[in-house]
């Protein structure tokens, strides 16, 4: 910022602007910004018979941020593998009844309107379209530049980052950073070129740490 001094303070002020608006906060969505250790981790655990700590423990090696793929591997392990497309169709099932009454917010709206001042804001959620929007989809796009689900425009989950490549790219982002619970998600933000913070919902600091988090946080409003 020190090119900066002799700029008229208006532009001063616009180039500020500039360069807050192209360093975005962009978010994961399950056990990010919301609880899903009743939803989403429930129904794993009531089609494969285990434990809370199992699911998180597979989840810790990475490469199963999908929670219907993570529960594939964990019935192969058990030797009592299924069809994905059967653990899919159940697995859905078992989230419609779950998650109305049973996910809630680690966000509040005041924290949002405050960094949406701030910050242009980003979801890339491993869930997929129809999930989000029956759900959180009517409290979170207002304040969302916009919300990129799974299996959109035909890119990978993550660990792969087509999906924040898409979004840096689409709307002319320098930086940012991507929050995340996963060891998938702090592997697809230092694949996309963004800083990548952890937030210890269910996964260790050390966890998040090898598998990449420049910064970690234990809640949302730490991020302040």
């Amino acid at each position: 910022m020190s090119n900066m001094k002799n700029i008229p303070p208006s532009q001063h002020h616009q180039r500020v602007l500039e360069i807050l608006d192209s360093h975005a906060l962009l978010f994961d969505l399950d056990d990010t910004l919301v609880d899903t250790s009743r939803s989403y981790d429930a129904a794993v655990e009531q089609i494969t018979g285990c434990t809370h700590q199992e699911l998180q423990n597979l989840r810790s090696e990475g490469g199963f941020n999908d929670d219907w793929t993570a529960a594939a591997e964990l019935l192969r392990r058990q030797n009592r593998p299924r069809p994905l497309d059967d653990i899919i169709r159940q697995g859905k099932e078992l989230y419609a009844r779950l998650a109305p009454t049973n996910e809630t917010p680690y966000f509040t709206q005041e924290w949002l309107q405050n960094w949406q001042k701030r910050r242009r804001l980003f979801i890339f959620t491993g869930r997929t379209r129809d999930e989000y929007e029956s759900i959180w989809g009517e409290r979170l796009n207002p304040y969302f530049t916009e919300v990129l689900c799974l299996g959109e425009h035909g890119f990978p989950g993550k660990p792969a980052p087509d999906g924040l490549h898409y979004l840096i790219q689409k709307h002319a982002l320098q930086g940012g950073l991507y929050i995340g619970n996963s060891v998938d998600d702090m592997r697809a933000a230092k694949a996309a070129g963004l800083q990548a913070v952890g937030i210890t919902t269910n996964q260790s600091e050390e966890t998040l740490r090898k598998a990449g988090a420049d910064h970690i946080i234990h809640r949302l409003d730490q991020l302040t």
